[in-house]
Parts: structure tokens; sequence; C-alpha cells
């Protein structure tokens, strides 16, 4: 069983950054009305706040903040499943556990909200976030349906994961740019 904690936590842990990066919404895209071209940093407070108001909009109305709470809490389900379950656990057991786990993560979580507390050493332009947003849905969409809610976990699917490992899915390019230009940034 240790085994199991062992990867199951390595496998959640991999996919934290799809967090904020995608949606099994239909989206359409996200654009925002400040130029493409403007770095973060170069952003005034004014703009900031826009750049916010229309990234929290587009979450909430496209569907984007629902998912991604519900692929957060459906692997804090597993999680709790793989941590939890007994050694031989039947899949009503598994089932259970992850059930737990699901609520007390679906209980635990807010509205999101916009945070600039990065934006002053942020050089990414608000394009280059626009390119990591839109590029992360298609992921984060993938990960959604292909993780499974807590009535289909089974005790042989937990089992299993001791061994193999579901490597997270890699981060678009776009990403990993917005990133390196915005290590410290927790903007959106």
């Amino acid at each position: 069983m240790k085994m199991i904690r062992t990867r199951a936590c390595g496998a959640i842990l991999g996919i934290w950054w799809l967090a904020g990066c995608g949606s099994n919404a239909d989206l359409g895209g996200f654009s925002s009305t400040i130029d493409g071209k403007t770095e973060i940093d170069k952003l005034t407070t004014a703009q900031q706040q826009t750049l916010c108001d229309e990234v929290t909009s587009f979450s909430k109305t496209s569907g984007l903040e629902q998912d991604m709470t519900e692929l957060l809490c459906r692997y804090g389900g597993i999680l709790a499943a793989a941590l939890t379950a007994p050694d031989g656990a039947t899949d009503a057991q598994v089932r259970a556990a992850c059930q737990t786990g699901y609520d007390m993560c679906i209980s635990t979580q807010s509205s999101g909200t916009c945070n600039v507390a990065g934006a002053a050493t942020c050089t990414a332009t608000v394009a280059e976030l626009s390119a990591c947003l839109n590029d992360g849905f298609e992921s984060y969409q993938a990960a959604l349906k292909a993780t499974p809610p807590c009535s289909a976990i089974t005790a042989a699917a937990i089992q299993s994961s001791q061994s193999s490992s579901s490597p997270a899915p890699p981060q678009p390019p776009s990403c990993v740019t917005y990133q390196q230009k915005c290590s410290s940034q927790t903007m959106m």
C-alpha cells in the first residue's frame, strides 16, 4: 500500500498545474480588451483589475471555475482513497473513501479571485497569458474526461497504480513560456 500511496501522490501532484489552465466547458476562448502586446508588469493598476475581472468573469460564465473544482476534487477523492483505503479494500470501501475525500474538497472550495501579487515582476504579455489559458483548456478538458468520478473507482484501479503511474500530460509550450516570464506570478 505504501508504493500505491507514493505513486498516487506523485501522479496527483504532477498535474496540479492544470488547475489553472483549462476546462471541460464549451469555452470559445479567452481574450482580453487590453492590447495583447502589453507586458503584465507594465499594466496600470486599473488595467490589472480589468484583466483580473475579465479572467474571473470568463472562468465563471464559461464553466471553467466549476470544472476546475470538479477535477481538483476528483483527484482529491482518488488520493484519499489511495491513502486511506485499507489493504484488500473492496470496491465499495474504495468508493466510500474516495467520496469522503471528494465531499471534503467540494465543501472547502470557494469562488476564485484574481491575485495580482506578482504582476510587478511578470514580463509576459497579455497575449501570452491568453495563449496559455486557451492552450491549457484542451489539456484540462482531456484530464477531466479521463478522471473517473468516485462512483467508477475500483479497488483494482487503485492497486494497479502500484505497478504503473499515469504521468501528467505535458504542459502546453505557451504555459511554459508564460511561467518562465512570470515565475513569481500568481495572477490568474
